[in-house]
């Protein structure tokens, strides 16, 4: 759409293209007219020397929620100084600038594109090489820069998400994220009647709030993948307003050569100055070989690069996620302990209780104070699930993972998970969690697989502490007294949480073998080995020639008189040769006789599995 600028006529008498101190650069003070007449507070800045061919390469630097262009000026004055011309501008419904804010919905990225097709045409800078920086608010304005089609070549996203509506609403819980989207307050003044957020909040329709937060809000490793634009992304793992879950996502979808980095910096995590100086200088490497073609080492460095707390060590890779990362399932037993092991079929349950303490305290109540108090309207109940101490440094880099069987006979209910690493003296530090919410529950008496992903997270865990998982009623960290998650309202009574065979509840935590760290079964802590429920025995004879008999004993166990079983015959290579059983088997013994005529002498393994446990037992065949 056309627009039109207008420069007020009394400014244009009083501004004077002044030199900053270091007579480097040039600064002018003006208001743009966006194509709907509202008018923005915008200052540029202006290289000194000669304009090189094309014209200027230019850097839009964006501010967060509530902020003004005030905040961006040193690093507006530091690139103009480098080469660029450099604009900030305070978006509409925030400082001096006109309007009022939908939170940089379709609105705000329209003007971020009026400002783009202004330098193009008025200050006449390099179309072909223009950038976009920010973080948060301005992190988003970066994203829709290069997924909208603007006249961009490469944008700088830090503390920001794709698909930002799991930040507000994830796996059938309100984030607290989502109370800066009703924030009305002096600094940010927003469009009620664009986003009506804060009426289905009210209504507590989540869907429709799921759909408001991502209408003109929305993009995903589908937009990145079409955009041409480079990116620089930047994160921190324990942001406190965004999960940088799809980040990753986004990354392996961007266009070559792009870079993301996660480690400290912004939204209430980790402050390291030495991250900061990090950050700001690979941000200063990437626009300059981007826009400017110079070099500056970005060769020297691999595209991901992760820096893992407490001490913040820096590893790169080539792709995320890295082929030195894997998983591992740890199962939550009855007895309090976290371990490899999958309970047996005589582990039992857990409880918790959901309760709402003072019952005048509504849903409108909490929506109209954003939540400021919730925490203390609710009963709050904890049960804990320790590791034994860790033999060896445990590298946590990824997307830690939930499935979980619970049941209630609420309507309604809600699982907060929390990770933490505990020190041998008994200190926590926090690394993650998740909430899961099961909001329809027609069906009381069933157990229920819920599954979802924790917060993505990065942390070294020395040998001797204990990888933690907390069951938490209301989700608020032991170190923390930030609420995460929205209690669920009229959800009282007891929650059972799955703890055997049948119903394994468990986490799985994505680890780095990097190294002399060995993230093996036996070298992840001295657990209990004991199996549970059923053994498999030597078979008798092995050697053989043809013919060889299997034994297994089923043991009995409280949840039933049999169990699902199979039992499955491998080659060296662990290519399975044959099936013997798959399928329920009474508790007892069993023998089968296993014929292996057609197989040519060589070593097979006989494989014994039920929904816990895995046994196997070396067979020889000689002919």
């Amino acid at each position: 759409m056309k627009f039109q600028f207008v420069v007020f006529l009394l400014l244009l008498f009083l501004i004077i293209l002044q030199p900053t101190a270091n007579a480097q650069v040039t600064r002018q003070d003006l208001w743009l007219e966006m194509d709907d007449g509202v008018k923005l507070d915008v200052t540029k800045f202006i290289p000194s020397g000669q304009q090189p061919q094309g014209g200027f390469p230019a850097i839009i630097f964006v501010h967060g929620l509530g902020g003004s262009k005030q905040r961006m000026f040193n690093n507006a004055r530091d690139y103009a100084q480098n080469g660029f011309v450099t604009v900030t501008y305070s978006v509409r419904g925030q400082g001096n600038s006109e309007g009022l804010s939908t939170v940089f919905s379709y609105r705000e990225q329209k003007d971020l594109d009026n400002i783009i097709n202004w330098l193009i045409i008025y200050i006449q800078v390099n179309a072909e090489k223009i950038g976009v920086s920010g973080g948060s608010q301005g992190g988003f304005h970066s994203w829709f820069a290069a997924v909208n089609g603007m006249k961009v070549k490469a944008v700088a996203p830090e503390n920001s998400i794709p698909q930002r509506v799991d930040a507000a609403a994830r796996y059938g819980c309100y984030s607290t994220a989502i109370t800066s989207e009703i924030e009305y307050n002096q600094t940010v003044r927003l469009d009620t009647a664009a986003f009506p957020l804060k009426k289905w909040l009210l209504a507590d329709n989540y869907d429709s709030v799921r759909a408001v937060v991502n209408r003109g809000r929305y993009f995903d490793a589908t937009d990145i993948a079409a955009s041409s634009a480079n990116y620089l992304m930047m994160g921190a793992w324990h942001d406190h307003v965004f999960p940088h879950n799809r980040m990753p996502e986004a990354f392996t979808a961007s266009s070559m050569p792009s870079f993301i980095y996660l480690g400290t910096g912004g939204h209430g995590s980790e402050s390291s100055s030495d991250e900061s100086n990090f950050r700001r200088e690979l941000k200063r490497k990437f626009f300059c070989e981007i826009l400017k073609e110079e070099y500056c080492g970005l060769d020297t460095l691999k595209p991901v690069i992760m820096a893992l707390g407490p001490d913040w060590n820096h590893y790169e890779f080539d792709e995320f996620p890295p082929p030195e990362q894997k998983y591992k399932s740890f199962y939550l037993h009855s007895n309090g302990t976290l371990s490899l092991n999958k309970p047996g079929c005589c582990d039992s349950l857990a409880q918790i209780q959901n309760q709402l303490l003072d019952p005048t305290y509504t849903w409108a109540d909490a929506v109209e104070e954003k939540f400021n108090n919730t925490r203390s309207k609710f009963l709050i109940e904890r049960q804990t699930w320790k590791t034994e101490p860790l033999s060896d440094t445990l590298k946590i880099l990824g997307i830690p993972k939930a499935e979980v069987y619970a049941k209630s006979a609420n309507s309604k209910f809600q699982i907060n998970f929390q990770l933490y690493a505990e020190s041998p003296s008994g200190e926590v530090t926090y690394l993650s969690q998740i909430s899961l919410g099961k909001r329809e529950n027609p069906d009381t008496t069933s157990w229920h697989k819920m599954t979802g992903e924790f917060v993505i997270v990065g942390w070294e865990i020395p040998s001797g502490y204990r990888l933690r998982i907390d069951w938490a009623s209301i989700n608020q960290t032991l170190d923390d007294t930030s609420l995460w998650t929205v209690p669920y309202w009229d959800a009282d009574g007891k929650i059972s949480l799955g703890l055997n065979t049948q119903h394994p509840t468990s986490i799985s935590i994505p680890v780095l073998n990097l190294g002399s760290t060995d993230v093996s079964d036996e070298k992840m802590g001295n657990y209990n080995n004991k199996i549970e429920g059923f053994q498999l025995y030597q078979n008798y004879p092995n050697p053989f020639n043809s013919t060889t008999n299997i034994r297994f004993r089923i043991s009995d166990c409280e949840l039933g008189n049999s169990q699902y079983i199979s039992l499955k015959v491998f080659d060296i290579l662990g290519r399975k040769i044959e099936t013997l059983m798959d399928g329920e088997i009474n508790v007892g013994n069993h023998s089968i006789v296993f014929n292996a005529k057609i197989l040519p002498s060589g070593l097979y393994f006989v494989r014994l599995t039920n929904q816990a446990y895995s046994q196997s037992r070396k067979m020889e065949v000689i002919k």
